[in-house]
C-alpha cells in the first residue's frame, strides 16, 4: 500500500466515525456550531445613490434617438451609480414625458444578468437573440421594454411606444459598447 493510499484510508476511517453515534435505523443528527467572533458586525451593504444631471448622453446621440422614436427630444439626462459601466440616459419629449430610457447595470456574473433580463419580461415577452447575448422584449399599449445582456452587463431600453422596432434599434446601437 502506498503512503497516499494509506493516508486516504486513515482519513476516510476517521471521517466516517461520529462523535455522537446513532442507533441503526434512526435518523442522523448533525450539530453545527458557529465560531464565536469578537469582531464587531460588519456594516450592511448600502445601495448606491443614483446621481441624475441634465446633459447629453455621451454614448447615444440625441438626433439618433429622435429619428428612431419619431419624437422631438427637448431634454436629456444621465444617471450614474457605482454599479454600472455606463450611465443611464433618459430622453424627454417637450411635454416632459420620457420618450426613451436606457439603463445599464453590471452584475457579478453573466448568469445574474441573464436572470435579471428574463425577470423584466412578462409572460407575453418575446425572445431577442440577435442583439448582444440575447434577452427579451415586452410590448404593451403604453410602452416597450427590451432587456438584453452582454456578459455580466444588462442593457434595458424602454420607449413610450407599443413597438419593439425602435427599442431594438436603440439597443443595437448601445450593445457594442458593453464589451
Amino acid at each position: 500500500m502506498t503512503r497516499l493510499t494509506l493516508l486516504l484510508a486513515v482519513l476516510l476511517l476517521f471521517g466516517c466515525q461520529s462523535a455522537d453515534p446513532q442507533p441503526s435505523g434512526s435518523p442522523v443528527r448533525s450539530t453545527v456550531t458557529s465560531p464565536v467572533s469578537t469582531a464587531p458586525p460588519s456594516p450592511s451593504p448600502t445601495t448606491p445613490t443614483p446621481v441624475t444631471a441634465d446633459g447629453d448622453c455621451f454614448y447615444l446621440d440625441t438626433g439618433f434617438v429622435e429619428q428612431t422614436v419619431g419624437q422631438r427630444i427637448a431634454r436629456t439626462t444621465y444617471t450614474t451609480t457605482s454599479h454600472e459601466s455606463l450611465p443611464g440616459c433618459t430622453f424627454y419629449r417637450s411635454d416632459g414625458e420620457p420618450a426613451a430610457d436606457v439603463a445599464i447595470t453590471t452584475y457579478d456574473s453573466a448568469v445574474q444578468a441573464q436572470i435579471a433580463a428574463v425577470d423584466l419580461g412578462t409572460a407575453a415577452a418575446n425572445p431577442i437573440d440577435d442583439i448582444a447575448d440575447g434577452g427579451v422584449v415586452t410590448v404593451s399599449v403604453e410602452r416597450t421594454v427590451l432587456a438584453v445582456t452582454s456578459g455580466s452587463t444588462l442593457l434595458v431600453v424602454t420607449i413610450n411606444q407599443a413597438s419593439s422596432l425602435e427599442a431594438r434599434a436603440i439597443a443595437a446601437e448601445v450593445a457594442p459598447l458593453l464589451g
